[in-house]
């Protein structure tokens, strides 16, 4: 049986979060993902300082700031969860700027079984 994993999604675009909740459901349910969301950057942030999170997967644009925003607190706080950026599109200037948080990936959101499978690998192989 797989380890299981306690994943953060901070997503405001509840078709997103659905979206990976679902494809977790489906390409990962041998895997034993739970997966909370949180929509704001107020939201991560309380739910970081009250649960250990195995990782935190974050968008980069968020209603009320910026998932950088929320790896930033984390950093500062000293959570030192693993955390991969998601975003539509990426430009260099955000990849720059995601190094600044010892992130372990930034992907495009695709929610396929590679990315699902993907994301599973690379978080077990930062917490193992």
């Amino acid at each position: 049986m797989n380890r299981s994993l306690k994943l953060l999604y901070v997503e405001d675009d509840q078709f997103d979060a659905a979206m990976l909740v679902r494809s977790f459901e489906r390409y990962a349910k041998d895997m034993n993902c739970h997966i909370e969301i949180a929509e704001t950057v107020s939201e991560a942030i309380a739910q970081i300082s009250q649960t250990a999170f195995d990782a935190v997967l974050l968008d980069w644009n968020l209603t009320d700031g910026s998932g950088p925003d929320v790896a930033s607190h984390m950093r500062a706080t000293n959570i030192s969860a693993p955390i991969i950026f998601l975003s539509g599109a990426w430009v260099g200037s955000q990849l720059a700027e995601a190094e600044n948080y010892e992130t372990i990936g930034c992907l495009n959101k695709v929610y396929d079984r590679n990315q699902i499978e993907g994301i599973y690998n690379l978080v077990l192989r930062h917490v193992a």
